[in-house]
């Protein structure tokens, strides 16, 4: 290169090329250990992307914004704009949290990252795809059941290959960006200016029409070799990351495996059901960002036989998963009330509202739900039927909560009953809605509402129940996660979108149409041996399993745990309508509500909770208008027990 003179203000000409670096206000080259250091979350991120765009002259602004889809964590919301670029928002719990994960997305993306990076703290740490940062041990025990041998172990840490784009062979550095490139997809070119500038050639490389490096250098080849190599320095440390993100945990996953671990050491306390194909159900907790903790469990797959049926309160009537893991979680809220009344305000799950002697869920605390199987109904039955597919923008939509239901004709979300023989039929258009005791007792089958149908009851009414609606307000899932056969657009449906959002103007305060964040696990568990009519229920606080007879609604003579330890014949469950009941009592007792305990039966207490009756009315009232079909009841007489 020729000689060029220095330009000295007032007494050289300046050269008419201006040099593409070392300007004021030029980009400067970024650290290589800057973008190393976010990877590896030594460096916050919004420090790191203030100080990379401070360094590529790009102007950063961030803004608080609403929350634009319901997710598991949404109180607050950030949204990063880079140069005019609005980026993903990012979302938490508290403001702080929300603008560094706007900031994690902005800076991940402009990377060409994805949507966020793992970092290193005490253990391992993982970020699942809703942005929540989760902390592993970093020695974790595998959660298998041999039983299931599909279940992997997901907390393992895979190893990332350290062979990446700079060591491939002896290729020529173009031949590298091309095969990288083309593996992508993304369209690549590399341009050299032909007239040289003060300070030699400039070579820049483009992907996707935009400069992902520059460099000058005395003749075009080595400008053009320095501006690929950049490039590919760059890549590299991309290509890497996105291998190490792509064995990440997600929340779902670890509380799958932590469901199955749960269940397969509660079987433990009844080998018998070892080797049954078994489905179960368990509710968890989260107080804010805490691991989730497992406060109620059910399995089960059978209805009580009709010529059982009791009408002292004594006998389970349903006896599948979700249904009995609701149970166990009516007795776990019992406790948490009681808690409260004796002192424990502070660990209870509940806080008073401004109502006296009437509770609510504290505001960080949420109700999760994972089933193990697909729930019988609407959802399982209907699970063959296809519909239209989904676009882009749409499954984008899905993973940060969004609902698109399967509908249609052939979909339209019909009621159904299940008897105890397991089989679940559509309710009939002339089906009475009252289910007759006499009749029951004289043969005719008893039929009890599918799972599908309960679930979408509880996304109405709550899962509270109408004995605690007299001191609770509704409680909602905050999340349900599937184990095997998700499918969103049925599930969806299935759930809470066969009603239409118009109920929400009839239902009394406090009561609305929930439409929980609906996910699955990234494993399939498929159960080994065959079908049992026992159940096995657990809730927080218990010692020991029940284990229940779901043809007679009874314990039965080997359940670890008995009401009646003083006899082997056949007891009442600690979660039959009787025992619900009395906790009931127990906590109008502690609250001094007289007129709860004067209340004569089970019936009359239920019907004390207004609200929760009214809500009830227009729920059946509205699933009967849109073409849902009768919700069918129970005989009045199995709530006449007075104790």
């Amino acid at each position: 290169m020729s000689k060029q003179h220095q330009y000295i203000p007032g007494l050289t000409q300046r050269s008419p090329d201006e040099p593409p670096v070392e300007q004021s206000n030029a980009p400067k080259n970024v650290p290589p250990q800057l973008v190393q250091d976010f990877i590896e979350g030594k460096k916050q991120a919004v420090s790191a992307l203030m100080e990379y765009c401070s360094m590529q002259r790009l102007k950063v602004d961030f803004m608080e914004v609403p929350v634009k889809i319901y997710s598991l964590i949404n109180n607050f919301a950030n949204q990063c704009t880079v140069n005019n670029i609005a980026y993903d928002q990012g979302v938490g719990k508290t403001k702080k949290e929300a603008k560094a994960n706007a900031a994690k997305i902005a800076f991940s993306q402009l990377l060409g990252l994805g949507d966020d990076v793992p970092s290193k703290e005490e253990g391992n740490v993982i970020y699942d795809s809703l942005g929540r940062k989760l902390v592993l041990p970093s020695d974790p025990h595998a959660p298998l059941r041999p039983k299931w041998k599909d279940v992997p172990d997901l907390t393992a840490r895979q190893e990332i290959p350290n062979e990446g784009l700079m060591t491939s062979g002896r290729k020529d550095l173009a031949s590298i960006l091309q095969e990288f490139c083309s593996r992508l997809k993304i369209t690549r070119r590399v341009e050299v200016n032909d007239n040289p500038s003060p300070y030699g050639f400039v070579s820049r490389v483009y992907m996707n029409d935009k400069v992902v490096a520059e460099a000058c250098a005395s003749s075009k080849k080595d400008s053009k070799n320095q501006a690929i190599q950049k490039a590919l320095y760059d890549l590299n440390i991309k290509e890497q990351l996105k291998q190490e993100l792509e064995h990440k945990i997600s929340e779902e996953d670890i509380i799958g495996l932590k469901c199955y671990k749960f269940f397969e050491d509660k079987l433990h306390e009844v080998p018998q059901l070892l080797n049954a194909k078994n489905s179960f159900a368990v509710f968890l907790v989260k107080r804010g960002e805490s691991e989730a903790e497992i406060v109620a469990l059910g399995s089960g797959n059978v209805c009580l036989s009709g010529e059982m049926l009791k009408t002292n309160g004594r006998t389970l009537i349903d006896c599948y998963a979700v249904t009995i893991a609701r149970r166990a979680l009516l007795k776990y809220f019992h406790k948490e009330l009681k808690s409260y009344l004796e002192g424990s305000k502070v660990l209870s799950i509940f806080e008073e509202t401004e109502q006296p002697d009437h509770f609510r869920l504290k505001p960080y605390v949420t109700i999760h739900l994972f089933l193990s199987q697909p729930p019988p109904g609407d959802y399982r039955e209907c699970l063959d039927f296809t519909y239209a597919s989904r676009n882009q923008k749409q499954e984008r939509l899905i993973e940060e909560g969004a609902h698109f239901p399967a509908l249609s004709d052939e979909l339209p979300g019909w009621f159904s009953v299940k008897n105890e023989e397991g089989v679940v039929n559509p309710v009939e258009e002339d089906q009475i809605p009252q289910q007759n005791l006499h009749d029951i007792e004289s043969g005719q089958e008893l039929c009890v509402m599918s799972c599908s149908d309960k679930l979408l009851q509880w996304n109405v009414l709550g899962l509270q129940g109408s004995l605690f609606s007299n001191f609770l307000e509704p409680v909602y899932l905050k999340s349900v996660i599937l184990g095997n056969r998700f499918d969103h657009g049925h599930l969806a449906r299935a759930l809470c979108c066969r009603l239409y959002e118009v109920i929400n103007e009839s239902l009394p305060p406090s009561y609305h149409l929930n439409h929980p964040c609906l996910t699955t696990v990234s494993f399939q568990v498929q159960e080994e041996g065959n079908l049992t009519h026992f159940s096995i229920n657990w809730s927080h606080g218990d010692q020991l399993v029940e284990l229940v007879d779901g043809f007679s609604g009874t314990t039965t003579a080997d359940s670890p745990h008995r009401s009646n330890a003083a006899t082997k014949e056949p007891c009442a469950s600690r979660l039959c309508k009787a025992a619900i009941l009395f906790r009931f009592r127990e906590i109008a007792n502690m609250l001094k509500k007289i007129r709860f305990l004067q209340a004569p039966d089970c019936y009359t207490a239920k019907l004390m909770a207004k609200q929760y009756q009214q809500a009830k009315v227009t729920f059946k009232q509205h699933c009967a208008l849109i073409g849902l079909g009768n919700w069918v009841k129970k005989p009045a007489e199995v709530d006449y027990f007075t104790k």
